[in-house]
């Protein structure tokens, strides 16, 4: 009995090998296909600021996508085509960015960019 279980023990210890293999490749392959300078881990070049000094109203919402698209139109944009979990806007010098009331830190890092970096989507 305890050879058995020793080399099923060991069969386990493979298989998580394994897996934890297969889930780092699948992992680094999914963060390969982020574009448009949205990987998290990217670095960008602060050069291509357009100020260095921006005042941030940050607005959490219910319902993001009907807010995004009231706001971009209230400023003459076209409404979104696609999902979005925020959206940023310049007002009188003060940088609004909207968000959902629940959401990670790349979002707000990434909308809170726009602020510096402008670079906006079309």
């Amino acid at each position: 009995m305890p050879q058995l279980y020793r080399a099923r023990k060991a069969q386990h210890a493979r298989l998580a090998r394994i897996i934890v293999f297969v889930g780092l490749l699948v992992g680094g392959a999914v963060n390969a296909t982020i574009t448009d300078g949205d990987n998290p881990f990217e670095l960008f070049d602060s050069a291509r600021n357009f100020t260095v000094t921006s005042k941030v109203t940050w607005i959490p919402v219910d319902n993001i996508q009907a807010t995004c698209n009231r706001e971009a139109k209230i400023r003459g944009y076209a409404a979104y085509d696609y999902e979005v979990k925020a959206c940023s806007f310049y007002e009188n010098d003060v940088c609004i960015v909207f968000t959902q009331k629940k959401l990670n830190m790349h979002t707000l890092g990434h909308e809170v960019r726009h602020c510096f970096q402008a670079n906006w989507h079309e």
